[in-house]
């Protein structure tokens, strides 16, 4: 009997175990930093509508111990008085969390808690995060499979070792390229995804893995995806790690300490007093991305063991055509690139401009260009002659992406000037895989490149 009393009196005080936040004037200010800086707040309430509620910090009270939190909608179901609740919050580079107390209702949709007594990390990746700014202009694609499913693109908020979160600017369908609205049901959280693309993070090469959607849910920024990486090479991993070290400069320091309200408004009143610390959540600011385009070389695949001569020199020949995509929309070039790659081509080039494409004829001679039927202001035909005039190869085959039906391009087809017409919106296995083998001499038995 005294053993059985001795388990349950071990279970039921089993302390929290994670790094917390005990200083009750730090909590003080980290509330108060909440309410200062309008940072949105999340609590889950038991037996609501939803998950979560949005919130945002309204008053922060020492003297009678309370926190007033104003609600973005009001709740299916009140809490009741003395009721627990979880809050979550992200600050600076890091997620945490904290258990308040319900109090009563305030004013309409203000709720009041009582002060919590710790703050604890509680960052769902288990690593550390490293916000992106607006301005470093770094963006995500995603795609659920490269001849079906959804498609995502956006702009990226934070990245980690495991994984990153993006907001969803546009969607598609990938087989047809139909534009869909950014919603919260575009995808199933635990949807595997066929690759996940980064192409632009500052000062590092593109990377591509593949991963698992953990999350997509509307956010005050908008619909943001949660990402999780799989697949990652190890390079790009250490790269990854090394560039998540020089941004996180406060990783040592689990809690950095802030500087309460009155003391700020004092500070601000005589500018002479710069002592304490000041919070440092910004991001830090960095130069702009460069480095050559990532090609991608011809990999030997053990899969070519079971295969015929004639097969095996096929797939090289195919492996060693060079192609160049000029698109605007990234989303659906990434997608075409994808699908191309996953067909058997490795020598990829892309381009979203006129500037870009001429920038990359001049590297490689090319056997291939694939134009959609406007680049910016101008036609497939004003690009393929401005190429032409810097030196694109005569005997590169020039495939457009017709969107609508234009008589100029008919005409150049017709007359030679362009090798191949595909609709779009595009379906890649119907209408342009079998044409562009056949343009490329891929169709027949391949003695060699």
């Amino acid at each position: 009997m005294a053993i059985r009393d001795l388990f349950k009196k071990s279970t039921e005080s089993a302390p929290d175990r994670r790094p917390s936040l005990r200083d009750p004037d730090q909590i003080l200010a980290w509330l108060e930093e909440l309410q200062r800086l309008f940072i949105p707040v999340e609590i889950a309430l038991p037996d609501c509508d939803s998950a979560t509620i949005q919130a945002k910090v309204r008053s922060v009270q020492e003297d009678p111990g309370q926190l007033s939190l104003g609600f973005l909608r009001k709740p299916g179901k009140e809490p009741s008085p003395g009721q627990n609740l979880d809050l979550a919050f992200n600050l600076g580079r890091r997620r945490y969390s904290t258990e308040l107390v319900y109090r009563g209702r305030g004013n309409y949709l203000e709720y009041r808690f009582s002060l919590p007594e710790a703050i604890f990390h509680s960052d769902r990746r288990g690593t550390a995060r490293v916000l992106l700014g607006s301005r470093e202009e770094c963006s995500v694609t995603v795609l659920q499979d490269f001849f079906e499913g959804v498609g995502l693109h956006g702009r990226l908020l934070d990245i980690s070792r495991g994984g990153c979160s993006f907001r969803v600017d546009r969607g598609i369908l990938v087989k047809t390229g139909k534009r869909l609205a950014p919603t919260a049901d575009l995808m199933e959280p635990g949807a595997p995804l066929a690759l996940v693309r980064l192409p632009d993070l500052p000062r590092l090469p593109q990377m591509e893995c593949c991963g698992c959607l953990c999350s997509l849910r509307l956010r005050d920024e908008g619909i943001v995806a949660g990402v999780q990486f799989r697949g990652l090479e190890p390079r790009d991993q250490d790269l990854l790690g090394q560039f998540l070290k020089e941004r996180d400069s406060g990783a040592a320091y689990p809690f950095p300490p802030k500087r309460r309200l009155r003391d700020l408004l004092v500070a601000e009143s005589d500018p002479a007093d710069s002592g304490g610390p000041a919070p440092a959540d910004a991001a830090a600011a960095a130069p702009a991305p460069a480095g050559p385009d990532q090609d991608a070389e011809p990999d030997a695949s053990a899969a070519q063991a079971g295969l015929s001569e004639e097969q095996r020199l096929r797939i090289l020949h195919k492996s060693s055509k060079r192609l160049l995509l000029v698109m605007v929309g990234e989303l659906e070039r990434i997608t075409l690139m994808a699908q191309l790659r996953n067909d058997g081509y490795r020598w990829l080039l892309e381009a979203g401009s006129l500037v870009k494409a001429l920038d990359l004829q001049r590297r490689m001679v090319l056997d291939a260009v694939l134009l959609d039927q406007t680049v910016g202001h101008l036609g497939a035909l004003k690009v393929l002659e401005a190429m032409q005039e810097s030196g694109l190869p005569p005997q590169a085959k020039i495939v457009v992406l017709q969107q609508s039906v234009d008589h100029q391009l008919t005409l150049a087809h017709r007359g030679g000037r362009i090798h191949l017409l595909v609709p779009r919106p595009l379906d890649f296995l119907a209408t342009l895989k079998g044409p562009l083998e056949a343009l490329l001499g891929l169709d027949g038995p391949r003695t060699g490149s």
